[in-house]
């Protein structure tokens, strides 16, 4: 590979909220990056302690002062402080945004050194493997951008040009707008643990289902994962102690608890985007 290409600088930043129970697997799926920028949102456990325990390259931390969460101070403008602080402390050229629940794969390493190889291209999409097990996942939000077909694609590497916006009325789930820019890529890098048949943690953003799913409410949703857990991400998921999981409750849930809406998994399907386009 051209040294050009790979003196592109990596860095990633995660917001976590007493995230504990996933913090080490998250920033461990991390190690191949140049960096890594936390923001503490209070958390009272021990996110912070674990978190760098965990890393293994440039660490940095800002913890927040404020009393409210960020789910209550307003998600959008939390997130894009977070992508001006993380460009600014880890001076990287291109920065990954990842939540404490979720894992990359170090495959995805070479991928960001050719995108972003191309100065026009300033950030990549990719599809989300929302894992209920190791060989499972809830397959929703089915969608095509610049012509390729996602599975819940989400914006996850960017320029520092790019920017939250604002998704639902009540402020929560903000997105970066996919743009001819914007390189969209579907493949084994990118897994999500907030569903996984052990996590302890409430369902809060998936109104067709129940704040804490049962194995007969996913069921319509389950497939089969198309490639088998890169061995990176296996190796990760079983940092994580299941045996000793409890339910969480957290506020995040009760600041944003929609109207619970029954979906068929074909009408799970369609991205909610798509539907009004």
């Amino acid at each position: 590979m051209d040294n050009k290409i790979m003196n592109i600088k990596i860095g990633a930043a995660i917001m976590a909220r007493n995230a504990e129970f996933f913090i080490e697997a998250a920033i461990s799926s991390l190690s191949w990056v140049d960096g890594v920028y936390l923001y503490d949102d209070n958390s009272i456990d021990r996110t912070v302690n674990i978190a760098r325990n965990a890393a293994t390259v440039f660490f940095v931390v800002d913890e927040s002062k404020d009393i409210d969460s960020v789910f209550r101070r307003g998600e959008k403008n939390v997130r894009n402080h977070i992508i001006q602080r993380a460009f600014s402390l880890l001076k990287c050229d291109v920065l990954i945004l990842l939540d404490s629940d979720e894992l990359l794969c170090s495959n995805l390493k070479p991928i960001i050194y050719d995108v972003f190889s191309d100065p026009k291209i300033d950030s990549l999409c990719f599809s989300i493997w929302h894992l209920y097990s190791l060989n499972k996942y809830l397959h929703f939000w089915e969608t095509h951008m610049n012509g390729v077909y996602m599975i819940d694609p989400h914006i996850r590497v960017i320029r520092q040009n790019k920017k939250f916006e604002n998704n639902f009325p009540d402020g929560s789930h903000p997105f970066i707008r996919t743009t001819d820019f914007t390189r969209c890529i579907h493949g084994s890098y990118h897994y999500h643990l907030k569903y996984f048949r052990e996590s302890p943690y409430p369902n809060y953003a998936l109104n067709f289902l129940p704040k804490y799913p049962s194995a007969i409410d996913v069921a319509p949703y389950l497939r089969r994962l198309p490639a088998p857990l890169p061995e990176d991400i296996r190796a990760n998921i079983q940092r994580i102690d299941w045996n000793h999981s409890s339910r969480i409750d957290t506020d995040y849930y009760k600041s944003y608890k929609r109207e619970r809406i029954l979906l068929t998994s074909d009408q799970v399907n369609i991205h909610p985007r798509d539907i009004h386009n």
